[in-house]
């Protein structure tokens, strides 16, 4: 294990690798603080497989490139900086400060138990968002509340009253009759003012609405507790974040400042009133602690009574229930954590069992079909008639909105991904899906489409890459896996994808040169990929292959015997392939597809009489989109297809079964 200590600036970072072990320094990288600066930060990780980021102050400056490198996969560690200064104290540097030292003080902070994980931001990042801004907007609102009281003493007697809400001083200024100049400004003044808090208001009103609405989204039950309202439930959840990283209750009491602090020597012992901890949550429970003693149902108010009437004194017995309330609030967020993790545990479970009611379910929601298609980068028109009823004529739901589904559930974020053939067809329908799914997308390919699929991926805000590649030479092949691992520093999943498909003819009648390009590209192109990412995948002890085969690998076609003796060929190189590296931990298996409609398919597709002979074969009557390839492969390349290795998964709506 290698800890990299970065130490983060606006326009600079630098991070430093750390041996915990021996406490040696083993390298250091300076970057700018930009998105390709990132990815060469996160290459030069890379060369220590087994690493964790302690990023100094990661909610603050460093919060951009922590979240950056947990959303690639990464873990990554905040560390404060008041703990890295510690350190620099204490070594034999007398205290010497420079970019390179405080990485490596914060990785050595790390190393001595300081720090915490840094989590992806979720909605307990959102109501701290919210949160902050209700504190602003409050502010705000006292200080314009106060320069209308200012104001108004001027204007009125005696001036407002205290409590003074916008209603009252407009009413209170229509009784005023300006006389001179003086007067009518201010009289102006005080109307802006007013209208500068029913602005206010207005914020403060709409900022409680959406806390209580993600409040009840995040499923906790905080507003079950007598005294708790939407914001000090939006309060407490965005401070306190995971309740599960508190060992124990006690623990989560001295983070809020409600535990006492003990004060020992000798034969005697004290405890003192405890100034340190989130004094924000501690007003938060001291809120709740008043409002339960106000309550006489509450079992706050009888837990208070109780106190008293062991000779407490009403301070003593608050903070007695404060320490109670503490208590309470860990259990009830450690409790909501818990189910929530059960939920989405059964959540899976379900869709991956009930795909077809999702189907049914979203047949009625045509806007949900739409965005699901708009997803996929796919025009509506591009589906196609073949594509659209069943053997029996009835309206058919197409697999897209399955796969939108299926893609959830498979987390690529920070995987590097090669495709080849990805120009076109099944192929750019892989490369944007892995790239949805926070994948970094290598595509090879000597079709210059391929430009169009990285255009496409990067703005859904993915990352790809386009490498002109011939697969039929080693040379290339090689370059692309070299190119893929020098750019993005690793290789986890391949899909063999290239190939082409010559003019239909009877066996005699296919020219030599018919065979040698089949060949060369379908089998040669496939035993080459194979070859180069192997060696890599070999070196990094992991690692899942898919080839793309056909049913034609499987069964025999007429008129096509140079691609059927290929794909025959690709079956035989990937059982071949999974049985030598098994043990090596690299997983490779095979998709046949059926007839698709890709551009290299419009040979068949697009002549009628063709086309009709077509689909009077499979048992679905109509042809696969590109799209309805994706979910397996998104299967065999995830930890879900963990135990799969050497199979050949047909995809063909049946047409193998006559």
């Amino acid at each position: 294990m290698i800890l990299l200590g970065v130490d983060p600036h606006k326009s600079t970072h630098t991070a430093t690798a750390v041996d915990p072990v021996s406490n040696q320094q083993a390298g250091s990288l300076r970057i700018e603080a930009s998105l390709a600066e990132y990815r060469r930060l996160l290459a030069w990780g890379r060369r220590w497989p087994q690493r964790r980021w302690v990023v100094e102050n990661a909610n603050g400056l460093g919060r951009h490139l922590a979240q950056w490198l947990v959303a690639r996969g990464e873990a990554v560690v905040d560390v404060p900086a008041s703990a890295t200064s510690r350190v620099r104290q204490l070594t034999r540097g007398c205290g010497r400060k420079n970019d390179r030292i405080d990485a490596a003080a914060a990785a050595t902070a790390h190393i001595h138990g300081d720090g915490r994980e840094v989590n992806r931001d979720d909605h307990t990042t959102a109501l701290a968002l919210l949160d902050e801004r209700r504190v602003n907007l409050a502010q705000a609102r006292v200080r314009t509340v106060n320069q209308l009281h200012a104001v108004l003493r001027d204007l009125l007697p005696g001036g407002a009253p205290p409590q003074l809400s916008a209603d009252q001083a407009a009413a209170l200024l229509r009784t005023v009759r300006p006389v001179g100049d003086v007067e009518k400004v201010r009289k102006d003044l005080a109307r802006e003012l007013v209208t500068e808090i029913r602005a206010l208001d207005k914020r403060l009103a709409e900022n409680a609405a959406r806390m209580e609405e993600l409040v009840g989204a995040s499923g906790s039950t905080l507003m079950d507790t007598p005294g708790v309202g939407p914001v000090l439930a939006a309060r407490l959840v965005g401070h306190v974040g995971r309740a599960s990283r508190f060992a124990t209750a006690a623990a989560f009491a001295n983070y809020t400042g409600t535990a006492p602090v003990e004060i020992a020597s000798a034969d005697k012992a004290r405890h003192r009133l405890s100034r340190s901890g989130d004094r924000q949550l501690n007003s938060v429970l001291h809120t709740i602690a008043v409002t339960q003693i106000r309550m006489p149902s509450t079992p706050g108010h009888a837990y208070y009574q109780r106190k008293l009437s062991e000779g407490k004194t009403p301070r003593e017995a608050k903070r007695c229930l404060k320490r109670r309330l503490a208590d309470h609030v860990w259990r009830v967020m450690i409790a909501d954590e818990r189910r929530s993790k059960r939920q989405l545990s059964r959540a899976t479970a379900y869709h991956w069992s009930h795909a077809t009611p999702f189907v049914d379910a979203t047949a009625k929601h045509g806007t949900f079909v739409d965005a699901s298609i708009k997803a996929l980068s796919v025009e509506p028109a591009a589906v196609g008639a073949l594509g659209r009823r069943t053997h029996r004529g009835a309206p058919s739901l197409h697999t897209k909105e399955i796969i939108v589904m299926a893609e959830q559930l498979l987390n690529f974020t920070g995987k590097v991904v090669l495709v080849t053939g990805g120009a076109t067809g099944i192929g750019r329908a892989v490369s944007l899906a892995f790239a949805r799914q926070g994948a970094k997308v290598v595509i090879g390919d000597i079709d210059e489409r391929s430009t169009e699929t990285v255009r496409l991926i990067e703005e859904a805000g993915g990352t790809g890459l386009f490498v002109p590649t011939n697969v039929s030479r080693a040379s290339e092949v090689e370059n692309l896996v070299k190119t893929a691992v020098e750019t993005y520093g690793s290789l986890d999943v391949a899909f063999n994808n290239a190939g082409i498909f010559v003019p239909p003819a009877p066996l005699a009648e296919h020219s030599e040169e018919d065979w040698d390009k089949t060949i060369a590209v379908d089998l040669k192109g496939v035993f080459l990929s194979l070859k180069y990412e192997i060696a890599h995948m070999v070196t990094a002890g992991a690692g899942a292959i898919i080839n793309t085969a056909s049913i034609a690998g499987v069964i025999g076609d007429p008129d096509m015997a140079p691609y059927v003796a290929a794909k025959h060929g690709v079956v035989g190189l990937t059982k071949a392939a999974a049985v030598d590296y098994a043990k090596a931990g690299i997983r490779v298996n095979a998709l046949a597809p059926g007839l698709t409609d890709t551009p290299m398919n419009r040979v068949w597709l697009d002549d009628p009489a063709m086309r009709d002979a077509v689909l009077a074969g499979p048992q679905m009557g109509r042809v696969a989109q590109p799209e309805e390839m994706v979910g397996m492969v998104l299967y065999l390349a995830s930890p879900l297809a963990s135990f799969v290795t050497g199979g050949v998964f047909v995809v063909d709506g049946g047409q193998t079964t006559r």
